[in-house]
């Protein structure tokens, strides 16, 4: 038997469906510490691509986790 990457694909999806399912437990934010990150770079602020997506993700990633 040839097993190909769709059969792959389906087997492995029917696989995971039962943990998709399951329930996740997250810790409390008040019980989680405290953790301050700094971000260091090298770019000046001139260069907006780059020292602007730096911005961009910390600013997100603080928002998605509460600060």
């Amino acid at each position: 038997m040839r097993f190909n990457r769709r059969d792959f694909l389906a087997a492995a999806g029917a696989a995971l469906l039962p943990l998709s399912a399951a329930p996740v437990a997250a810790a409390e934010p008040s019980t989680l510490p405290v953790v301050r990150w700094r971000l260091a770079s090298s770019f000046p602020k001139s260069l907006d691509t780059i020292y602007g997506a730096a911005e961009t993700l910390s600013k997100r990633v603080a928002a998605l986790t509460g600060g």
